[in-house]
């Protein structure tokens, strides 16, 4: 080593202005978290992201370790690494309108008119068929239901009752019930046979309830309240 180099004031700390520290903050801040994950031992930036620094009565700063305290006689200044989160941003214009759905299946087929008749009084059943009522039905697609009540005076102690009720239209059977009873004592017996039928008539006919008791019933029977209901739908199938 020289004398000239010996005699040398050794170097001073370089002193950080305010345009100094305020271009490495917005450099810090533009690396974000990234950067501070990537550079972990950078000693300046403390817990939280925050830096601090000290200001001088000559409004010089410097940028000190988080962990030491400012010299006496200085300002202590922490910085956010991270600026505050900005005030929400005004809402967007409603986007485009999607294109139309396509075309849903469609619907079971639904009921368009109602018809029904009730039977005014009682008939006495022979050996053939007897009708308890009818109802004249124009051509269309139907639902039917019926019943027709039947009962039977009291005959010698056990006595047997069979009936069998049909439902047709015009001539065509489309659904028969049958009963047979053995009374208990000579008490009277009675009976309710249900019907019902889905029928697509082509031209205008009449559905009816008709009904008879075998050959060989020992009573007298009498068929009575019996009904036909229809709804009129746009199609069975």
């Amino acid at each position: 080593m020289s004398w000239k180099e010996a005699l040398r004031p050794p170097p001073q700390p370089r002193r950080i202005s305010y345009a100094n520290v305020a271009a490495t903050l917005a450099l810090v801040l533009s690396l974000g978290g990234g950067a501070y994950a990537a550079a972990s031992s950078f000693v300046f930036i403390g817990p939280g992201g925050k830096i601090k620094g000290c200001v001088e009565k000559s409004k010089t700063l410097e940028i000190v370790r988080p962990s030491l305290g400012c010299p006496k006689g200085t300002q202590s200044l922490v910085f956010n690494q991270a600026g505050e989160r900005g005030a929400p941003g005004t809402p967007g214009t409603n986007g485009a309108s999607g294109p139309t759905g396509s075309s849903g299946t469609n619907g079971n087929n639904g009921a368009v008119a109602g018809l029904s008749a009730t039977q005014q009084s009682g008939i006495f059943l022979s050996g053939t068929l007897n009708t308890l009522v009818s109802k004249a039905f124009p051509a269309g697609s139907y639902i039917i239901t019926a019943k027709a009540g039947w009962s039977a005076s009291g005959g010698p102690s056990g006595y047997a009752v069979s009936v069998s009720c049909e439902l047709f239209s015009g001539s065509n059977q489309l659904d028969v019930s049958q009963s047979a009873v053995s009374a208990t004592g000579s008490n009277p017996a009675s009976g309710v046979l249900p019907l019902e039928a889905a029928v697509n008539i082509t031209a205008l006919s009449v559905v009816s309830v008709q009904c008879f008791v075998p050959t060989g019933t020992a009573t007298a029977t009498t068929g009575l309240n019996a009904t036909i209901t229809a709804v009129q739908t746009s199609s069975n199938s």
